[in-house]
């Protein structure tokens, strides 16, 4: 996610921003994400289930999850709704538009991924009972994410394997 990654091999299909970015040119994305000094509202949270999905497969605190889930500590009244949270403590934010610039931001959209393809794949060849490819193709993104390969071996561990990396 993030400007760094824009227009690489990893991408598939992503809606182009203007470059260097305009005011408002991608607005609607930037009230996803958090930015202190945007004043807005945030309403998209990761899910006490994500988080925990991230922790069950090894994936807590690793590049991934930090690409994913940003923890700020900001007041209740700036998150909906209002009061949801408790302001003392970090709220689970999305990160995939990062952009320090909020509504000048520049970020492209991403729309599909690489690791998306690759894990469709795997999930259709698990349906097919080609376990050994399904495997290798989902120890591929695993290992692109720095984690160790599955520890699944038969057809249903596989396909809820699978399901959960496209998931987190």
């Amino acid at each position: 996610w993030g400007n760094t990654h824009k227009n690489t091999t990893e991408s598939i299909f992503e809606i182009q921003s203007p470059t260097g970015g305009s005011p408002y040119s991608f607005w609607a994305f930037s009230i996803f994400c958090f930015d202190a000094n945007d004043g807005w509202p945030k309403r998209n949270h990761a899910s006490k289930a994500l988080i925990d999905a991230f922790t069950i497969a090894g994936d807590s605190g690793t590049a991934r999850f930090n690409a994913t889930i940003n923890w700020q500590t900001t007041p209740a009244s700036f998150n909906m709704p209002v009061n949801a949270w408790d302001a003392t403590k970090p709220v689970p934010f999305m990160f995939k538009y990062p952009d320090p610039k909020g509504f000048a931001s520049d970020d492209n959209i991403m729309i599909m991924r690489l690791a998306d393809i690759i894990l469709l794949a795997a999930e259709a060849n698990v349906q097919k009972g080609n376990l050994a490819a399904a495997t290798t193709q989902l120890n591929q993104i695993r290992s692109r994410a720095g984690l160790p390969n599955t520890a699944a071996t038969t057809q249903s561990a596989l396909a809820l394997a699978v399901l959960n990396e496209r998931r987190i």
